[in-house]
């Protein structure tokens, strides 16, 4: 088949002359239309175009203003952190026009910016290397956390944005597990958490969870209910680790079951509570 191929390419090859070729393109085709009329694929046309002297880029004029629209229209994309293929999509061109035009204009997709921080953290090979990139991942984990927290949260900033290391570190693991990894972005991940719903939680949970229970206590270090109360008032802590403390000594809940009503990790209630134990043994304001 292949030989045959070559035979009708050479046979056209030869029999086409470079006045025949012209009237061809005089006639208003288009290359891809005369390729087909020829029975060629338009590779070879333009490999015969090429050796007879005829052939002739294809360029677009375009003026300054319309240039300087195309670059404008782009940059709109860009900062609404469309990705390539997004930005591909709202143009009507595809993947390789949008991301030759991003180039040409020098204009940053943010989307392959973070693609790129992200692919040199997994790439790290030594621990010097990967706190080194990792330095470049924070700098987003900050914009993040800049961006979402509100003041009305039953967090400090400061926990907020540990809160969102940690949950980047927990989506790292898994994606270098090749755990649920669907996502290449997992800033993008991060910001498609529903925060309201994590941290204005103590809107939503239930009366029970603020009055003292006659379970009795799990920790036994604090095997007297009133003096735990006392203790746990009296340690700085903020509301919402002060309400972990009780539903897990008073309510008989697990750390999954926490987890589930506060919207974090069980290794992150874990160690809310190894956290709050340490400051309320310590804390100076219970003797």
């Amino acid at each position: 088949m292949t030989k045959i191929n070559l035979q009708i390419v050479y046979t056209v090859q030869k029999h086409i002359s470079v006045d025949e070729l012209k009237a061809l393109l005089n006639t208003g085709k288009s290359r891809n239309q005369i390729a087909r009329d020829l029975k060629i694929s338009s590779g070879q046309l333009t490999n015969m175009l090429k050796k007879t002297g005829l052939y002739t880029p294809k360029v677009i004029s375009k003026n300054a203003k319309e240039i300087e629209l195309e670059k404008k229209e782009l940059q709109e994309l860009a900062n609404r952190k469309l990705s390539v293929a997004q930005i591909a999509e709202e143009l009507g061109i595809n993947y390789g026009q949008a991301r030759h035009r991003l180039e040409r204009y020098g204009i940053k997709n943010p989307e392959l910016e973070e693609l790129k921080t992200l692919r040199n953290y997994f790439s790290a090979t030594t621990l010097n290397d990967k706190n080194e990139a990792f330095v470049a991942v924070d700098k987003y984990l900050e914009q993040i956390a800049k961006e979402n927290y509100k003041k009305s949260y039953a967090i400090p900033y400061q926990d907020f944005l540990q809160d969102i290391r940690l949950n980047f570190a927990e989506l790292a693991d898994k994606r270098e597990n090749n755990i649920n990894n669907n996502r290449r972005n997992l800033f993008e991940k991060i910001r498609e958490m529903d925060f309201d719903k994590k941290y204005m939680v103590l809107k939503k949970l239930p009366e029970d969870l603020y009055k003292t229970s006659e379970t009795d206590v799990l920790i036994k270090e604090f095997e007297d209910s009133n003096f735990l109360d006392f203790r746990i008032k009296n340690s700085n802590l903020i509301e919402r680790d002060q309400l972990i403390i009780n539903t897990f000594t008073k309510l008989n809940k697990n750390l999954d079951e926490i987890a589930e009503i506060f919207s974090l990790t069980p290794e992150r209630i874990r160690q809310i509570i190894l956290i709050a134990t340490e400051k309320m043994n310590n804390s100076k304001n219970i003797y």
